[in-house]
């Protein structure tokens, strides 16, 4: 007879692996996020813990892995960009590490581990850490700066159209500068040409119609079931799945894990602060 399964919310879940992390306990965060990504595996909340868990643990070959995979759904990760270029700096690949992390800074120009990258593998070390203007957009969105942002990403656009992350933070700042055509119409565009973005979906579905949020539906459901990763990544305080912006509707079953008795000891053993 097996034992009786348990169900127990991502949310808790995920509350109990970033206490493991902020204990140094990157073995144990990392065991949890393999049975997470076990059952759902493009949980992006998970990719981001279990980057932190490997950094921690100094296994850069496999950051650098995890780190690709989240990029591919957020282009605008620093941490994914930072686990690659650790990963390339320590293969002595040094100019595509200066490279890498330079668009990790680009993306998140105060982590501290960022910078320390940048300087050790730039000759120069002067001009390093200078403010550059994809730098510039990203303090402006996290300043909810929305039309600063969004002219600096059209410029920056223009000058450089396949830039996945300048496309995403320019809807990023129309949708939240009320500009709801224009922002639609890049997700839509997004969507289309790069079906593994997130953010690009969520918005869709927020302001499009019937059809979008059909559309829409598996990708935010194996993503991000609950919003843990857009509320981290939005710094936004969403609402509960049922009541967030209209058309946005979310499995409330897709948000609860189902694990073993032993599996569920490390909620136990690292109970939820």
């Amino acid at each position: 007879m097996t034992a009786e399964m348990v169900r127990i919310s991502l949310q808790d879940w995920g509350r109990a692996m970033d206490e493991y992390l902020r204990r140094g306990a990157a073995e144990q965060a990392g065991a949890m996020a393999r049975i997470v990504l076990a059952r759902l595996p493009r949980h992006l909340p998970t990719y981001a813990r279990l980057l932190e868990a490997l950094w921690l643990l100094e296994r850069w070959e496999e950051g650098d892995e995890w780190g690709r995979r989240l990029l591919h759904a957020d282009p605008c990760h620093g941490r994914a960009w930072r686990a690659m270029a650790q990963a390339a700096e320590q293969r002595g690949e040094r100019d595509i590490a200066n490279s890498i992390w330079r668009r990790a800074f680009e993306v998140d120009p105060y982590q501290a581990d960022i910078r320390r990258g940048l300087v050790r593998t730039t000759l120069g070390r002067d001009s390093s850490l200078s403010m550059t203007e994809p730098c510039l957009g990203t303090l402006y969105l996290r300043g909810y700066r929305w039309r600063h942002a969004a002219a600096l990403y059209r410029t920056l656009m223009a000058a450089d159209p396949r830039r996945l992350d300048f496309q995403i933070n320019l809807m990023v700042a129309l949708w939240r500068q009320g500009d709801a055509g224009g922002a639609y119409q890049l997700a839509r565009h997004l969507t289309d040409d790069n079906p593994l973005l997130l953010l690009p979906w969520y918005v869709q579905a927020a302001l499009g119609d019937e059809d979008d949020r059909a559309l829409a539906y598996n990708p935010l459901v194996t993503m991000d079931p609950d919003g843990d990763y857009l509320r981290r990544r939005l710094r936004l305080d969403l609402a509960p799945p049922d009541e967030r912006e209209p058309g946005v509707r979310f499995r409330q079953d897709a948000a609860v894990l189902t694990v073993s008795p032993d599996e569920a000891d490390f909620l136990a053993i690292a109970p939820v602060v």
